[in-house]
């Protein structure tokens, strides 16, 4: 019995090294915490802001031996906010750097309310062990936890949990 979970152990961490080599699409699973570094906020009107700027923060798997798991991540994109009638639509890529120095990048693109918007994930596009990593990555949930008065603002999100 201890042989079979041994090969089925092994079996497991192969697909997951090969799927990253070989261009399939990987789900993440795991938290993002992250901090509007940059941007530029706009008031179209008293009920409605256009945000463009760049947010980064750090992704924390929910496998620790993921190799994203702790990787940096920079995420420029945009948010253009409907407060009166509670709703977003947003969109960007976010840029990951794993402990290696090996990148990849997905695009997301989701709306939903104002503080509180979802949506979908795919890479784009990579370096080293990520060279062909391309498809589908999942779904994301993201909230803005405080608004600074200097303009900056932190927040969270889950990708595919």
């Amino acid at each position: 019995m201890g042989f079979f979970k041994l090969l089925l152990t092994f079996v497991m961490v192969t697909f997951l090294n090969l799927s990253f080599a070989d261009g399939h699409g990987v789900k993440l699973k795991g938290d993002f915490g992250w901090f509007a570094v940059t941007g530029l906020m706009m008031p179209i009107n008293e009920t409605h802001i256009y945000w463009s700027g760049e947010f980064s923060g750090t992704y924390f798997a929910d496998d620790t031996k993921s190799p994203l798991h702790e990787a940096a991540v920079r995420c420029p994109g945009y948010n253009d906010v409907r407060i009166a009638e509670d709703k977003s639509d947003l969109a960007g890529y976010c840029i990951f750097q794993d402990a290696s120095g090996d990148q990849v990048t997905l695009h997301w693109s989701g709306g939903g309310k104002a503080n509180g918007a979802g949506g979908e994930m795919e890479w784009i596009s990579g370096t080293g062990k990520y060279a062909n990593l391309s498809g589908p990555a999942g779904k994301w949930r993201g909230f803005t936890m405080a608004n600074w008065k200097d303009g900056y603002a932190n927040g969270w999100a889950y990708w595919n949990k």
